[in-house]
């Protein structure tokens, strides 16, 4: 699904990764809650996998915690 949703955009394309677990479901994942450096790993690993090597991964920074919200993201952008 990414990669088809990736060629649709002009072959340039922003993925937004949430930094917590729980919001995939999945507590077995290898990366540690907000600790950015173990979620941008496990993310571009993730998409050069789901995209392919066609394209470039770059890691853009993340968003800052807001109150009353549930931390940080962390944006990626891919180019073919």
């Amino acid at each position: 699904m990414l990669r088809g949703l990736a060629k649709k955009c002009n072959e340039n394309f922003f993925f937004e990764a949430a930094g917590q677990k729980s919001k995939y479901g999945d507590d077995s994942l290898p990366f540690d809650d907000f600790d950015e450096e173990s979620i941008v790993k496990y993310n571009k690993e993730f998409l050069n996998r789901e995209l392919g090597e066609q394209f470039n991964i770059e890691y853009l920074g993340s968003t800052p915690r807001r109150e009353g919200y549930e931390g940080e993201r962390y944006m990626f952008y891919a180019l073919a």
